[in-house]
C-alpha cells in the first residue's frame, strides 16, 4: 500500500489490520441478495420477524434473544448458540473462533475472581472500620458522660495551628541536632530555625519572629497593637473585661503568626499590668485556654535585664557607663551599665559577652511605679498645659532621688564618659518629631544620637499642638495622642536629674532581649559556629 505523499501516512481507513483486505464490492452483495431472496422470505414468520433471531421457550412460545456487549463485541448469554451459520462450514475459522473464545473466557474468569477477592477485602475493611468507629463512639460517650458537668474552655485551633503541629512532628522525625537548623523536606537540605518573642505590656502587645545570622538576627515577621490592658488598673487593681477581650483578640493573631512560621523556640512574657492586677493569674490561664499561648509573668529585675539585652548592641564602646531607661505603660525601668568592664563580676551581676553586642556588666537597676498610662490617668493626658507638665516632671523626679543617692550618677556624668540610652516609644517619637519625618522610619530612628536637651523643645511643641494636632501627626497617631506627653514628662525628669549630653535612641527592647538570650544560649551549645547558618 502506498503512503500519502503529502503527509507520509497511510490513507484514511487503512491500517496494519486491513492492509491486504480487498475493498468492499457492492455489486457482489446485490447479486447475493437477488439469488437468495426466496430463502430469506422463508425465514420470516407471520409478523415479519426473523425466525433465526427467536427461540422457543419451555411453553412453546417465542422469546427474543438478548445479547450482551463486552469490549465492543456482541455475545450471547451463557448456554445460547448463535443461529447465523454463514461460516459454520469453515473448519479453520471455527478453530480460530474457539481459541479466541477460550482466551476471552479465561480472562473473564480471572477478572471475576479478582473482583470477588477485592469485594471480600473491602467487606473485611468495612467491618473493621465499623468496629473501630463503634469503639471510638463508646469511648467518647463514656468520656462525655464522665465530664458532662465540667465546662471546657474553647480552643482556637485554626489551620495555621494545625500546620504548626505537622511541622513540629516532621522536625522530630528528622532528628534535629543543630540548635539553629532544622531538616528540610528531603532530609538533606536544612533551613534556619525561627525564634519568637512576645511582650505583653500595660499598653502594647508586641510580637517579633526572627532567624539568627552571623551578627544579630533577621526579622521575618512582627506584630504590634495598642491594647491598653492596664486601663483603669490604678483605680480598681483589676483588669477590666473590655481590656482583656482586646488583648485576647491581639494574642490570637500572634498565635496564628507563630504557628504559620513554625517557631522553633520562644519566650512569651507579661509585665507590669499582669504583675500588679489581682486577676492577673486568672487572665494568664484564660489566654492559654483561648489562644494556646503560655505567658510568663516576669519580675521587675528580669524585665530590666531583658531591656538592656535588647538594646546592648547600641552601647557606645567609647563610653565608660550608660544609663538605660525603658519607659513603659505601667512602670519604668532604670539600669546603670558599665561598658567593657575590667572585672568580670561585681558579686551580683556577671559580665555579658556575646557577638551581638559589646561586653557590659549591670551595676544596679530600679523600677519606678510610673508609666505613660498610669501618669496620664493621674494628671490627665488629653488637655495638657505647661503647669500640668511641670507637676508631672516634679512627681517623677522625686522617684529618682533614691537611685541618685545610691550611685551618684551626676558625679559620673561630670567626671567620666556616660550617655543615656532610651528604649521606648516616647524616645523614638521625640526623635521622629525632631527629624521632621513625614512618616515614621525605623531605619533612621534606631541608633540615632539625639541631643538630650532637645526633648524639652519637642515637649513644648507637642503641648502647643493640642490633642487634635498630636492625633494627626504621623509619628504619634490617635491611639497615642493622650499618652505621649506623659512619656515626655518621664524623659525630661530623667534628663533634669542626670543631664548627659547625648541620648541614643533605640527602637528595640524586651523582644530583642529575649531573642538575643535565646540565640546566645544555642550559639554557646554550638561552639560559636555560624558557618552552617
Amino acid at each position: 500500500m502506498n503512503k500519502n505523499t503529502d503527509t507520509g501516512r497511510l490513507p484514511k481507513g487503512v491500517g496494519r489490520h486491513n492492509r491486504n483486505r480487498k475493498p468492499y464490492d457492492r455489486s457482489a452483495n446485490a447479486d447475493y441478495i437477488a439469488n437468495n431472496s426466496n430463502k430469506l422470505e422463508d425465514n420470516l414468520d407471520e409478523s415479519g420477524q426473523s425466525k433465526q433471531n427467536l427461540h422457543t421457550d419451555q411453553n412453546g412460545g417465542y422469546k427474543s434473544k438478548i445479547r450482551q456487549k463486552s469490549n465492543g463485541r456482541e455475545k450471547f448469554k451463557p448456554n445460547e448458540k448463535p443461529t447465523n451459520t454463514h461460516h459454520t462450514n469453515n473448519n479453520a475459522s471455527n478453530a480460530s473462533n474457539g481459541r479466541r473464545s477460550s482466551k476471552r473466557n479465561v480472562k473473564a474468569g480471572a477478572a471475576n475472581e479478582y473482583s470477588n477477592r477485592k469485594a471480600d477485602a473491602n467487606q473485611n475493611d468495612f467491618v473493621k472500620s465499623t468496629a473501630q468507629s463503634d469503639r471510638r463512639g463508646n469511648q467518647y460517650d463514656s468520656v462525655k458522660k464522665d465530664h458532662s458537668d465540667v465546662a471546657k474552655p474553647k480552643r482556637n485551633r485554626g489551620f495555621l495551628e494545625q500546620k504548626a503541629e505537622r511541622q513540629k512532628q516532621k522536625s522530630h522525625k528528622n532528628h534535629v541536632t543543630h540548635p539553629y537548623l532544622r531538616s528540610g523536606r528531603h532530609g538533606n537540605k536544612t533551613k534556619v530555625a525561627v525564634y519568637g518573642a512576645l511582650d505583653l505590656g500595660t499598653n502594647n502587645c508586641r510580637l517579633l519572629l526572627a532567624k539568627p545570622q552571623r551578627r544579630g538576627f533577621r526579622v521575618v515577621d512582627s506584630f504590634s497593637r495598642i491594647i491598653r490592658l492596664g486601663e483603669g488598673l490604678s483605680k480598681s487593681n483589676y483588669l477590666s473585661d473590655e481590656a482583656m477581650d482586646r488583648t485576647i483578640d491581639a494574642l490570637k493573631i500572634c498565635s496564628e503568626k507563630m504557628a504559620y512560621r513554625g517557631v522553633h523556640r520562644s519566650r512569651l512574657i507579661a509585665t507590669e499590668a499582669c504583675r500588679r492586677s489581682k486577676n492577673g493569674a486568672e487572665f494568664i490561664h484564660r489566654v492559654h485556654a483561648e489562644t494556646g499561648l503560655k505567658l510568663e509573668i516576669i519580675e521587675q529585675k528580669t524585665e530590666a535585664k531583658l531591656a538592656v539585652a535588647g538594646c546592648a548592641a547600641l552601647l557606645d564602646e567609647r563610653s565608660n557607663y550608660a544609663l538605660v531607661f525603658d519607659i513603659g505603660g505601667g512602670s519604668s525601668e532604670l539600669v546603670l551599665v558599665e561598658i567593657s568592664p575590667n572585672t568580670s563580676s561585681n558579686g551580683e551581676h556577671d559580665t555579658k559577652s556575646s557577638p551581638f553586642h559589646p561586653d557590659y556588666r549591670i551595676i544596679d537597676w530600679t523600677s519606678l511605679p510610673v508609666g505613660v498610662v498610669t501618669l496620664s490617668e493621674r494628671f490627665g493626658g488629653r488637655d495638657v498645659t505647661q503647669d500640668i507638665m511641670k507637676n508631672m516632671i516634679e512627681y517623677v523626679e522625686e522617684l529618682l532621688v533614691p537611685f541618685e543617692k545610691k550611685h551618684q550618677i551626676s558625679t559620673k556624668i561630670s567626671n567620666e564618659k556616660i550617655h543615656l540610652l532610651g528604649t521606648s516609644g516616647t524616645v523614638t517619637t521625640v526623635a521622629g518629631i525632631h527629624l521632621k519625618l513625614a512618616q515614621y522610619d525605623r531605619r533612621r530612628i534606631d541608633g540615632y544620637w539625639l541631643e538630650s536637651k532637645l526633648s524639652l523643645g519637642v515637649t513644648d511643641k507637642l503641648i502647643n499642638m493640642g490633642f487634635e494636632g498630636r492625633a494627626n501627626h504621623p509619628c504619634i497617631g490617635a491611639e497615642r495622642a493622650d499618652l505621649v506627653l506623659a512619656g515626655c514628662a518621664i524623659f525630661n525628669a530623667i534628663y533634669n536629674k542626670w543631664p548627659a549630653e547625648r541620648t541614643r535612641v533605640a527602637d528595640r527592647g524586651l523582644r530583642e532581649g529575649i531573642l538575643t538570650n535565646l540565640m546566645s544560649k544555642d550559639l554557646a551549645l554550638n561552639g560559636n559556629d555560624y558557618r552552617n547558618i
